[in-house]
């Protein structure tokens, strides 16, 4: 039997000369690639991205070669990178029948996403599970979610008042609960509630596996097939050992689904709407061609359940603690928007949606959230179907990948007056003394792979800043003289990106805000 290192090497060196000497289409009389920085030979551009958010760095190389686009290369791999919303809009938006398949995601598999919208390639399963979530979370669609959401706020903002230095926790459990109700009518206890626990871990293997479709495993796909002993790449470790815990949040909540249903008792969810519309196909239906191909598994709805409840969970859970991080940053900003809703709700209510359309400067806000730390900074990347071009540069097909780089996007300093700075009022029309700047673009996906639950997730996601706004006061905390401490936190790197762990002091803003909740 051949040692194993060897047959490795080989793989590799082979490999290299297959990248080197395989055509790339025809290079005569075309237009030349995006501008790109030094590469080494042969494995391209792999030494010289950090595997820490590279966003940064394609922001600082877009400046340098003065283009909002940029071409790299891993391991013969061609990634372009777009920089710019016009970039995105021209190429994934306006020309998304060439730019909407996805690559394969060896990586992804392994952690267990096998049936997940993100990752699904162009074809029938993705026109399925598209269809699925367009019906089912349109804007009039989410409005008898509004009830579920409005409650989970509260409930959050009461186990704040209780513990306020485990806000973190309790941010995580509004998340799970109210994607719970809305994908599977579950309603969950408290904290140690398995569904809670298996989201946690669903969260950290999405937050912490690196760059999507970017990983050792993804340009070596091979690599999937080593014995679990041999450990020689930690990011494939982790994803082997959080495989049971991504395959539990799928199968767990579908399956008590299905039992309350068989019992007569389950609550009005996404699954359960799912099954009941399966079960009413009649016999002919299935007998068509056509209609089989459109016809829904439980595999389809299961994993359509699970792209909702990890997605929902995880970004709803990053984009608050972005929220907290901000109010903690800018203490006027948080006064504003607690002054607005006093004047429109005061004292003696809380925020609901009615009141939306009334809060203008609440809604910037969250808007500003969205933009100045993206929680889905890269997104998953994009696959070329068909040579093309963008202001005279080549994009290849075949092995090339396209990324929109959101976080560039929304620091576009062509767009936006210092991007850097937290500033809602940047959104206010100029004649109510703001900039008149656009609301951001980009930090939900573009074209076809746009998120199809995007108004929901926003509905969410307001609905609990209104609330913390209204009854909380958001701080820095001291140090031991008396200083405050204003929070630097890192970013974590994978698809969706959360701040580490921060200090902030959070208490009630007047007296009564607990008879509110009750």
């Amino acid at each position: 039997m051949l040692p194993l290192l060897p047959v490795l090497l080989g793989f590799l060196f082979f490999g290299f000369l297959w990248w080197a000497f395989s055509p790339r289409g025809n290079k005569k009389n075309r237009e030349p690639l995006p501008p790109s920085p030094p590469a080494d030979p042969i494995i391209g551009h792999v030494r010289v991205v950090p595997a820490e958010r590279p966003e940064l760095t394609y922001v600082k190389w877009g400046k340098e070669h003065n283009t909002d686009i940029l071409y790299l290369n891993f391991f013969g791999k061609s990634t372009i990178v777009l920089n710019s919303v016009q970039a995105a809009m021209e190429l994934l938006d306006r020309r998304g029948a060439k730019y909407s398949d996805r690559p394969d995601f060896p990586f992804m598999k392994e952690q267990g996403w096998q049936r997940n919208l993100a990752f699904f390639s162009s074809g029938p399963s993705f026109r399925r599970h598209r269809k699925m979530f367009q019906n089912a979370f349109t804007t009039a669609n989410c409005v008898p979610y509004r009830e579920a959401q409005e409650m989970e706020a509260r409930k959050v903002v009461g186990r704040i008042l209780k513990t306020p230095q485990d806000w973190q926790s309790h941010l995580i459990m509004f998340g799970t609960t109210v994607i719970l109700r809305i994908a599977y009518g579950i309603t969950v206890g408290e904290n140690d509630d398995p569904y809670v626990e298996l989201a946690k871990k669903a969260s950290f293997i999405i937050s912490n596996a690196g760059q999507t479709g970017a990983t050792m495993v993804d340009n070596f796909p091979f690599l999937r097939y080593l014995p679990k002993w041999l450990s020689i790449l930690p990011s494939l470790k982790l994803a082997r050992e959080y495989y049971p815990y991504v395959r539990a949040l799928h199968d767990l909540p579908f399956a008590a689904v299905k039992t309350a249903m068989s019992h007569g008792v389950a609550e009005t969810s996404f699954v359960k709407k799912m099954l009941e519309e399966m079960a009413e196909n009649d016999e002919n239906e299935k007998k068509d061609t056509e209609a089989q191909i459109n016809t829904l598994t439980d595999a389809d709805v299961n994993g359509a359940a699970g792209t909702i409840y990890v997605a929902g969970q995880d970004t709803s859970l990053a984009t608050l603690s972005m929220f907290v991080l901000n109010m903690t940053e800018h203490p006027e900003v948080q006064r504003k928007g607690w002054e607005e809703i006093e004047s429109v709700i005061g004292k003696e209510r809380l925020p609901t949606f009615a009141d939306r359309d009334k809060l203008p400067y609440v809604d910037c806000i969250m808007q500003e959230v969205f933009r100045r730390y993206p929680v889905v900074p890269l997104g998953v990347p994009h696959k070329s179907a068909e040579d093309g071009t963008y202001k005279g540069y080549f994009i290849p097909k075949g092995r090339s990948t396209m990324v929109a780089n959101a976080y560039a996007m929304l620091r576009d300093e062509n767009v936006y007056k210092d991007p850097g700075t937290f500033n809602p009022s940047r959104y206010l029309p100029i004649e109510k003394g703001g900039a008149g700047e656009p609301l951001p673009i980009g930090q939900f996906g573009f074209g076809r792979r746009i998120c199809p639950g995007r108004h929901l997730a926003t509905a969410s996601v307001w609905m609990v800043m209104a609330t913390m706004l209204a009854t909380l006061e958001i701080s820095r905390p001291k140090d031991i003289n008396g200083n405050d401490i204003i929070p630097a936190p890192t970013f974590s790197t994978g698809i969706v990106s959360h701040p580490a762990p921060f200090l902030s002091v959070l208490k009630p803003r007047f007296e009564n805000v607990a008879e509110l909740l009750s």
